[in-house]
């Protein structure tokens, strides 16, 4: 777009349009501080608009944050409303701006950079001109690609542009790669992604903004699927096990692509996971006056973990799993968004964890979803002992005696549950009893 608006006129474009945004993260402060630190321009293969890439730096209540905006200047259509125009914002002059992901102009120009970047072989097939914005993605934009017609058979491409942008290897784009390396098939494979620059002072910065990955057809999504069948009374045993099974095979694969370094001894382990459980339960404590009572019974818990000789080694996790985050198909089960936890940065959604975590998302997710689907007790629990037993199993040689390994598990179980019962205070108090029901089992055993 160097023919297009200059920055200032961007902004003002966007002063209203960006804040309304789902995945605007800073819409508790004012923009009057808002800059463009960088804008990647970007040739339509076909001439139909110009495209180009605004990295946007916005004031929050944290700082600062960098947002993502692709945006296209399209002429100004000779019948018909000009916001009728797919991504239309508002019409500067004789063009149209309009959000790119919306917009095919803006997809045959994020292909081609792909190609010209060396990472968009897998894109070729895919066709622009009938893509689809897939909605209620809060934290990023998601675009369904699908294959051209007449192409040889394969897979459609998902497009997800990172809305907020950090310096360094976005995950979802480093681990699904590092994964596909390892031989490991269960997540969807990346067809291509996009690198930008920008500076910081006298500092050049990298990162990622964007990546396809092939879409997995006939898939049903994991939460929703769980609910259904707690709503009709099947039984979840079964692919709770099979999700057991393919969560310790990504645990192991995240090993091999990416080996643990933790120099720390095991009881310096113990007693940081001792220190967060605490901090933990002493947080949920002051905020809900349902789990004051329970406080003793998670400080026994913390006194079996400070007792530990040796906790597992931390390694890369998924980060932000729940069933959510599964598709599952005729293939069996797929994991996708590796992205991690959107709040956090991304230094730390990168740092290794307790693989053991993935795992107890995956266990209160099936807690939340019989409620959801007015499932029994009976239901959830034989659901959760199908998961965990199959994870162990396929896990390998504990690194540490099974018992130990049961009190860590408990522990991560708990400071998870006690985080929700925050939440649930918060936003949703009918809901409370889900994670309280879930204190009260670990702490007395009755699993």
């Amino acid at each position: 777009m160097t023919t297009g608006p200059d920055d200032g006129a961007l902004l003002s474009a966007m002063s209203r349009w960006l804040p309304a945004q789902r995945w605007y993260p800073a819409k508790d402060t004012a923009q009057d501080g808002a800059a463009v630190v960088a804008r990647i321009d970007l040739t339509d293969p076909e001439g139909e608009a110009l495209v180009t890439d605004a990295l946007i730096r916005v004031p929050s209540s944290e700082g600062s944050v960098i947002v993502q905006a692709p945006l296209v200047l399209a002429p100004v259509p000779r019948s018909g409303d000009p916001l009728d125009l797919p991504g239309a914002i508002t019409a500067i002059g004789d063009s149209v701006l309009c959000d790119g992901p919306a917009h095919p102009a803006f997809l045959r120009a994020w292909t081609a950079l792909a190609v010209e970047q060396g990472t968009g072989a897998g894109l070729a097939p895919l066709e622009a001109s009938r893509s689809r914005v897939l909605r209620g993605e809060q934290s990023n934009t998601s675009v369904l690609i699908p294959r051209r017609e007449g192409a040889e058979p394969g897979p459609d491409g998902i497009l997800k542009v990172f809305r907020v942008v950090s310096p360094g290897a976005n995950p979802e784009v480093e681990v699904p790669v590092a994964l596909m390396r390892t031989g490991w098939s269960a997540v969807p494979r990346p067809l291509g992604w996009v690198e930008g620059t920008w500076r910081e002072g006298d500092a050049e910065e990298h990162a990622h903004l964007g990546v396809v990955a092939a879409f997995v057809p006939g898939a049903a999504d994991g939460f929703e699927l769980a609910c259904s069948y707690a709503r009709d009374g099947r039984g979840f045993a079964e692919l709770a096990a099979d999700l057991g099974r393919t969560i310790a095979q990504m645990h192991l694969a995240l090993a091999t692509a990416f080996p643990p370094e933790d120099d720390r001894d095991g009881p310096t382990r113990a007693t940081a996971l001792a220190a967060t459980l605490r901090a933990r339960v002493q947080w949920a404590a002051r905020e809900v006056a349902q789990v004051r009572d329970l406080v003793p019974a998670v400080e026994d818990v913390i006194a079996q973990v400070e007792s530990l000789p040796d906790v597992p080694l931390d390694q890369r996790v998924h980060g932000d799993f729940h069933l959510g985050q599964c598709l599952h198909s005729a293939d069996g089960w797929f994991i996708l968004d590796f992205e991690g936890e959107p709040l956090r940065s991304l230094e730390e959604r990168r740092r290794p964890d307790q693989a053991l975590r993935d795992l107890i998302g995956a266990l209160r997710s099936i807690d939340y979803a019989a409620a959801v689907g007015k499932g029994t007790s009976e239901w959830a629990a034989a659901a959760r002992t199908a998961l965990r037993d199959a994870y162990r199993a396929a896990s390998g040689e504990p690194t540490i005696p099974p018992a130990a390994l049961a009190v860590v598990e408990r522990a991560l179980l708990l400071e998870r549950a006690l985080y929700e019962v925050v939440y649930e205070a918060r936003n949703r108090p009918d809901w409370i009893g889900i994670p309280l029901a879930a204190i009260r089992r670990e702490t007395s055993g009755d699993r």
